[in-house]
Parts: C-alpha cells; sequence; structure tokens
C-alpha cells in the first residue's frame, strides 16, 4: 500500500466505487426491460370478437345460495 493514503482513505474510495458499481449495474438492468415493453407494444395487435346475440362458448351455471359457516366465537354460549 502506497504509504501518502491511509487505512480510512482506501475504504472511504473502496464504499464509493462500489456504491457506483451497484448504481451503474441497477441502472443497466432497466434498459432491457423497457426495450422488451417497446418491443411487445410495437408486436401486440387487436382484433374484435365477433358474437351473436345469445352465442355463448359454454353454460353459465346459476350460483346456488350458501349459508355461511359460524365463526368460533359465534357459537359461544352466554
Amino acid at each position: 500500500m502506497c504509504p501518502l493514503v491511509s487505512k480510512s482513505h482506501s475504504k472511504k474510495i473502496f464504499i464509493i466505487l462500489q456504491t457506483g458499481i451497484l448504481f451503474f449495474l441497477t441502472g443497466c438492468s432497466g434498459l432491457e426491460k423497457s426495450e422488451q415493453d417497446k418491443l411487445r407494444d410495437s408486436n401486440a395487435k387487436g382484433e374484435y370478437v365477433y358474437r351473436n346475440h345469445n352465442e355463448v362458448a359454454y353454460p353459465v351455471p346459476t350460483p346456488r345460495h350458501q349459508e355461511r359457516e359460524a365463526y368460533p366465537w359465534e357459537n359461544v354460549e352466554k
């Protein structure tokens, strides 16, 4: 180690370098996602779904009424 640089000074430089590298790497990772979003938007296309008035893909049964179960504290006798 150079005699002109103290240990505390080299630690500060090391921490600053680590922080800079961390910011650089996290900043570059966002570019890939934004490029994917641009590509997805350019490839997207919408189409209308045409159906007749009573046409259904599958029958939907009418839901049956179901009583909810009692919570444990609702069964306590006073």
